[in-house]
């Protein structure tokens, strides 16, 4: 985790225009991130396994900067369902890693 946000290089952030535009995605500010991870410690599911939803834009669920905390001010943990029920597929999930295998998603 950095201490202050990084930009993304100009050619990730053209990269992510392109594929939200192919993608019919509506677009929102490509901005900075907070967060790097070694592939070698990192997942990346395919498409046909990210079933999981995650309620969006309502009480409860992530706001319209898709950013959600799991802590309150007060510094209680929020006591959303859905929260626990994340972390679970999350810490749960050993099927196919796009990132050791590319081709892994068309494997079906």
């Amino acid at each position: 985790m950095h201490r202050t946000t990084i930009s993304f290089p100009a050619t990730v952030t053209k990269e992510m225009r392109k594929r939200l535009s192919q993608a019919s995605m509506k677009p929102f500010k490509i901005k900075t991130y907070c967060f790097d991870v070694a592939t070698d410690n990192a997942v990346l599911l395919p498409t046909l396994e990210r079933t999981h939803e995650i309620p969006g834009n309502k009480k409860g669920g992530f706001g319209q900067s898709n950013v959600c905390y799991v802590y309150q001010n007060s510094g209680q943990r929020k006591s959303a369902a859905w929260m626990n029920d994340a972390v679970a597929y999350v810490l749960n999930y050993d099927k196919e890693n796009l990132l050791k295998n590319p081709k892994g998603a068309y494997s079906r």
